[in-house]
């Protein structure tokens, strides 16, 4: 049952916005009666947040006690569950209703986004003690562009987005 209810709430997001995923719409999609639904929930995009949340669990920070080893294992298990969870046409929704639902965005920054920015600090931050960066190297941006690298990497690797990008 849960599992019908978070598919409902993400495909309605991923149609036509974060507008049409109230409990109603999710109801009617999921075939899962509206009050059991509220027993769990009070509003839509918390089933959509809890659907991609676990398929964007936190992962684990490895260390085979090599930097390059380390950042290549961490990106590969972030972009294939960023592609397993939807999350690529997921949040390419919630970029493009920012405005309208910053306090949705705010948690996907809150959730996925800084959490998953920490672990990267954290392997660079050990690569650093064991003299695999230069000591000048500022960590914060090495961390956001590996972030980025990762996300790019998730949005290429996607199978719709090279087409939607054709001219």
């Amino acid at each position: 049952m849960t599992e019908r209810i978070f598919n409902a709430a993400m495909e309605l997001i991923v149609e036509d916005g974060q507008g049409s995923c109230s409990i109603e719409a999710i109801a009617a999609k999921s075939g899962v009666a509206k009050p059991t639904i509220y027993r769990r929930y009070s509003k839509g995009h918390e089933i959509a947040l809890a659907a991609l949340e676990r398929g964007l669990s936190v992962v684990s920070v490895p260390n085979s006690g090599y930097l390059q080893a380390d950042l290549r294992a961490m990106i590969a298990v972030m972009v294939d569950g960023f592609l397993r969870a939807d999350g690529v046409r997921f949040l390419s929704t919630m970029v493009v209703e920012e405005k309208r639902h910053l306090e949705l965005l705010a948690i996907v920054w809150q959730r996925w986004i800084w959490p998953r920015q920490r672990l990267i600090k954290e392997v660079l931050t050990r690569g650093r003690w064991r003299g695999e960066l230069r000591p000048g190297i500022n960590l914060d941006v090495a961390t956001t562009v590996i972030r980025g690298a990762a996300v790019d990497k998730g949005l290429t690797a996607w199978p719709g987005m090279i087409g939607s990008l054709a001219v």
